[in-house]
């Protein structure tokens, strides 16, 4: 069957532009990690652009996950130049617009988070797991987890900033209570092994299926995160480093990353000690997953990318020629 994937048009002309080429990767990824062998490729039809892909019959979990692709509208397949529209339509647990409403400088934008959870979970083997738990270790407002829960999955984020995770707590609150669902907001503390305690709060959410989900906020620093998940430990974890435009010095110098990989897979002999991760860090995608317990990770840190390599188990998505950012923020994740 010859499936076509409609892409939607995006309020954010800046993302508009990326739109195609970032959503083109993003349905390769989930698709190979799905098993479905098919090579995607774009096609204007109607003066639209759409995803196309060929492939066997999807089954129902297949379709779910490929439903939820960050930047489709419509799917279909294509017979002729005909369209025949599919019921493809990914379950809402709550309605999309929760990540969207609050609005304030340096919000990762909606739609690039929620492609960053799909590959999250593609890279580690989880994209079929149910009700997965969603960790963002510099979680802000709250995007990540706003947009997890209204995919029906669990989340939790960490934020150092009470200001933050004040304005987070007191969104979510006023929107469920526009919409009028039912849910319930749970205060305690954790105790770190160091001493001291963290403050928790967690809002028991039921949807639109009577069903029930939880988002929790940690104020803590995201150093902490091991300790305080170690009994119940993430799916996959979607972060959005504090590396971005905004909070860029003026003097912004140019860097081009020195990686260099045989056919084989392996380091060429002058990287014999291995990729510097800290000069790679400031403006990338890193992907990886940390072994046998499968935690996919995914950190946004540049709009758009080119390629991807794998080193030694990490797979780095980049692009090459961007500029560096020499801030640093004080908190670093640590798994």
């Amino acid at each position: 069957m010859l499936y076509a994937f409609q892409l939607r048009a995006h309020s954010n002309a800046r993302y508009q532009v990326s739109l195609l080429s970032l959503s083109q990767k993003e349905l390769a990824c989930m698709l190979a990690a799905c098993g479905v062998e098919a090579d995607v490729f774009t096609r204007t039809l109607g003066g639209t652009p759409f995803l196309c892909f060929e492939a066997d019959t999807l089954t129902p979990a297949q379709q779910a996950f490929l439903a939820g692709a960050s930047g489709v509208y419509m799917t279909a397949a294509l017979q002729g130049d005909l369209l025949k529209p599919l019921d493809l339509a990914l379950p809402a647990f709550l309605p999309n617009d929760m990540p969207e409403v609050l609005k304030y400088k340096g919000k990762t934008n909606s739609d690039f988070t929620r492609m960053l959870i799909n590959l999250a979970l593609a890279a580690g083997g989880r994209w079929n797991t149910q009700r997965p738990y969603i960790l963002d270790p510099l979680c802000g407002r709250g995007t990540t987890l706003f947009c997890a829960l209204t995919r029906g999955m669990n989340a939790i984020g960490i934020e150092n900033d009470r200001k933050s995770v004040q304005e987070g707590l007191q969104y979510a609150d006023k929107w469920l209570q526009y919409h009028r669902l039912k849910h319930a907001t749970e205060r305690s503390s954790l105790t770190l092994p160091q001493g001291g305690s963290v403050p928790r709060t967690m809002l028991r959410v039921t949807g639109e299926d009577q069903t029930e989900r939880q988002i929790t906020f940690l104020q803590t620093d995201t150093r902490n995160c091991g300790s305080l998940l170690k009994k119940h430990p993430a799916d996959a974890l979607v972060a959005d480093l504090p590396y971005g435009v905004q909070h860029a010095p003026q003097a912004v110098q140019q860097h081009s990353p020195s990686i260099h990989i045989r056919s084989n897979g392996t380091i060429s002999p002058h990287s014999q000690k291995g990729p510097d991760f800290k000069s790679l860090i400031p403006r990338f995608i890193l992907i990886f997953h940390t072994g046998s317990n499968r935690l996919s990770i995914v950190m946004y840190l540049s709009s758009w990318f080119q390629s991807i390599d794998t080193i030694g188990g990490y797979t780095i998505v980049y692009q090459r020629n961007i500029g560096r950012h020499d801030g640093r923020r004080s908190s670093q994740a640590s798994t």
